[in-house]
């Protein structure tokens, strides 16, 4: 039988930072001290938990404008709290317990990430996270894996339609080559009584592989040496530069200062003078197949 665990301990296993912990800890207590607070929790608990289905962002906008949280904050305490049923689902599929703690460890990532950008520990991007728990999206290494309907007209060998394998790339630090191989052998592994042996065509939509951003990572470096590894399917411009918050902490907006953007990384550096030559951002959309 595995070992159970209290929400603190979850946290710390993910490595929630002290301050997260703490912060998280005394927003559930207060909101588990009020009947009306707690089961409106339960009741995106529930909806959260089966897979999406249902409402579970109306109880959570309620949860904070009745108590004053953080939005943030209120949904991912929620998702915490369901992090025991999530362990559950992978004990009754007999699945190794390791897949579910780098898993979960999505949420330590996004977490961050809200921090970085929003100043709050918290989640800003819950609507990402059902498939994790109905156990349809799972960290296998460096990357993310799911199925995915091929959404293009036949390329490379892969018809409209076809399962591929959907890679997401978390914001878990560094992409040395060995750490791509390694997640790409486990995927091979974890898939295999699906492949049959056959090669596994892997789908990646990511603005590390939008051709204008690649020229921008020096020749032999990480991004630059993951992205050539994939064949083109389609770029798409985004005027929006949805993905700038993941370079500057902060979202766009349309009257954004950019001579103000920091330039403390080389990637800052590049990006602020692409953006400033009039350039927008996009995502590239590519395949590989792994043999």
């Amino acid at each position: 039988m595995s070992q159970a665990y209290t929400l603190v301990e979850y946290m710390q296993r993910l490595g929630f930072p002290a301050e997260a912990i703490n912060e998280l800890t005394a927003i559930r207590d207060r909101l588990s001290a009020s009947t009306e607070l707690d089961s409106l929790m339960k009741d995106a608990q529930k909806s959260f938990l089966n897979g999406g289905e249902g409402d579970f962002q109306a109880p959570l906008a309620k949860i904070a404008a009745l108590s004053g949280e953080r939005r943030e904050s209120v949904d991912l305490v929620m998702m915490v709290e369901c992090l025991p049923v999530m362990r559950e689902r992978y004990r009754e599929r007999n699945l190794p317990e390791e897949i579910f703690w780098d898993t979960a460890k999505d949420l330590t990532y996004k977490m961050i990430e809200c921090h970085n950008n929003r100043g709050v520990w918290g989640s800003f991007v819950t609507f990402w996270f059902p498939e994790f728990f109905r156990l349809e999206r799972f960290a296998l290494g460096r990357l993310q894996f799911e199925h995915k309907a091929f959404p293009y007209e036949g390329v490379d060998g892969v018809e409209k339609g076809q399962v591929v394998y959907n890679c997401h790339i978390p914001s878990s630090g560094s992409l040395p080559p060995e750490s791509v191989d390694d997640a790409f052998r486990r995927a091979k592994e974890f898939y295999a009584h699906e492949l049959n042996g056959k090669p596994m065509p892997v789908y990646c939509s990511s603005w590390m592989l939008y051709p204008p951003h690649v020229e921008l990572f020096p020749e032999g470096s990480n991004l630059r040496r993951f992205a050539e590894r994939f064949t083109l399917v389609d770029a798409v411009a985004d005027e929006t530069n949805h993905d700038f918050w993941r370079i500057f902490n902060r979202p766009w907006t349309s009257d954004i200062c950019l001579e103000e953007l920091p330039e403390d990384t080389a990637l800052r550096r590049a990006f602020k003078s692409f953006l400033m030559a009039g350039n927008t951002m996009g995502s590239g959309k590519c395949l590989l197949w792994l043999n």
